[in-house]
């Protein structure tokens, strides 16, 4: 349930940003599920790279090996988890309804972790990937 909350929370803050942004143009819904869905690919490969680098596991030997099939099943999970997160009976209604409720304090202190999340998960993928090429002469 916390993991659900979370992506509802980064749902709306990048979607209220894309509308902040944008006038609301250009499909902010999208916009935001697909970049909440990539952040959360991210932090799965980081935990698959740590994970490698601390282990004798070849996991990214398969991912080189079979990019597109990677990137076609990367596509379809971050659409599955956009349907039953986001578009599945309107939830994106009910999650940006929910968070317009929020105080000026709430707002200010979830907008905030969303920042803190988006900025680790970039450097966590930085600082993994270099460990792990440092590590791997693959």
């Amino acid at each position: 349930m916390i993991l659900i909350k979370i992506y509802q929370n980064l749902f709306y803050r990048v979607y209220s940003f894309h509308v902040w942004m944008n006038k609301g143009k250009h499909g902010p819904m999208d916009s935001a599920y697909l970049l909440v869905g990539v952040f959360f690919m991210f932090n799965f490969l980081t935990f698959l790279l740590v994970l490698e680098t601390l282990t004798e596991l070849k996991i990214f030997k398969f991912f080189i090996e079979y990019k597109l099939t990677f990137a076609i099943s990367f596509l379809v999970m971050v659409e599955i988890l956009g349907y039953f997160f986001v578009r599945r009976n309107k939830a994106y209604l009910k999650i940006i309804k929910e968070f317009k409720k929020e105080s000026v304090a709430e707002r200010k202190k979830y907008s905030t972790l969303a920042i803190i999340y988006f900025v680790a998960t970039f450097l966590f993928v930085i600082l993994s990937t270099m460990v792990w090429g440092l590590t791997n002469k693959t």
